[in-house]
């Protein structure tokens, strides 16, 4: 399994407490914020934040608010995180060392690589689609959105590099067949924010555009979409949805985490079922889901500040309280490659 995947204008409600992120950075690697990774299915988790030694100081992304990650396609011991207010960081050893961008402050809405010239990368960063050559060295505006929305998702054809999509907050989704040089509005969704766009790997004819509604899927590009996955997940109430998740190697079997619980579709989304948990339905919203990417019946989710995982799709469960941090558990994924291997952002909140 990110993803990581929006302007987040980050709104979270518990109980009628309201809250407030923590914005700075970390000189030191104390304390329980940043990213943490478990190599043992959640066992066991290590915190993952050193940037440097300054002195006497020990630098770190230990106080971020962590958005996303994302795996480099062709050298998966490179990831990156994007952080809510200090920008996109980059780890070229599965974490232990990170590395600020050229885009060091902010919240980098989007980011991609082109799968076939790895030199290329694009960003969404405000309103704005932003292109580099040279390995993120320098950076070129190639796309200005209308003032007051976002590019919410920038993504690369996996199959025609020439191709590239955006999603906007404004419910209009573009398309550059040129590399960027030139952008034409491919459809528009009056009233949606297009908050996440995910291209199928295998077949890039084959698309899902996640709203604050709903899911919906296009099997010719990107020129028509339906809604029929929005209609069968609203049968089984799974809506509004918080995460959206498929393997590469099974794309038919879909995971949805929503605030009443957790859904599947075994059919590539025509229906869906709900996954009994251990948290009763729509008491606590599920925040991620991800999945092992060589067994689906393997299931990860959190909520809150605890972590649970399924090895026998969800007939069981444990609850682990094996992350050391009290924070929000915001973003999760599994590694593609390395069953068992999970990547965890979290959150501060405060209450006022």
């Amino acid at each position: 399994m990110k993803k990581i995947y929006f302007v987040v204008l980050l709104t979270i409600f518990f109980s009628a407490c309201s809250i407030k992120l923590n914005t700075s950075t970390s000189s030191s690697s104390g304390g329980d914020g940043g990213v943490f990774l478990s190599s043992d299915r959640g066992e066991t988790w290590q915190r993952k934040v050193f940037v440097r030694q300054d002195q006497q100081k020990i630098i770190s992304i230990g106080n971020t608010n962590i958005g996303y990650f994302y795996f480099h396609p062709s050298n998966l011991d490179t990831i990156f995180v994007s952080t809510l207010e200090n920008g996109l960081w980059k780890s070229e050893n599965n974490g232990d060392t990170w590395t600020a961008t050229n885009f060091n402050t902010g919240y980098v809405t989007s980011f991609d690589i082109d799968p076939k010239n790895n030199d290329t990368l694009y960003v969404g960063f405000q309103n704005t689609v932003q292109k580099s050559t040279d390995v993120g060295k320098t950076w070129s505006v190639v796309y200005t959105n209308q003032p007051g929305n976002t590019i919410n998702q920038v993504r690369v054809d996996p199959f025609d590099n020439r191709n590239i999509l955006a999603a906007t907050s404004g419910g209009v989704l573009l398309k550059s067949e040129d590399q960027g040089v030139t952008w034409r509005i491919l459809e528009q969704f009056p009233g949606k924010d297009l908050r996440k766009l995910i291209i199928l790997k295998n077949d890039s004819r084959i698309m899902f555009l996640i709203t604050q509604d709903g899911i919906l899927k296009s099997t010719d590009g990107g020129v028509s979409w339906a809604d029929q996955m929005t209609k069968a997940l609203a049968k089984v109430t799974a809506l509004p949805i918080n995460d959206f998740v498929f393997t590469d190697r099974n794309p038919s079997i879909m995971y949805v985490a929503s605030n009443i619980g957790i859904a599947r579709s075994t059919d590539g989304g025509t229906s869906w079922q709900i996954v009994p948990t251990v948290i009763p339905a729509s008491t606590v919203a599920i925040q991620s889901v991800a999945i092992n990417s060589y067994d689906e019946k393997e299931i990860y989710f959190t909520a809150g500040s605890t972590f649970y995982k399924s090895q026998d799709n969800g007939e069981t469960w444990q609850t682990l309280k094996t992350v050391p941090s009290a924070r929000l558990f915001k973003a999760l994924v599994a590694h593609p490659k390395k069953p068992g291997t999970l990547y965890l952002g979290v959150l501060q909140i405060k209450k006022k």
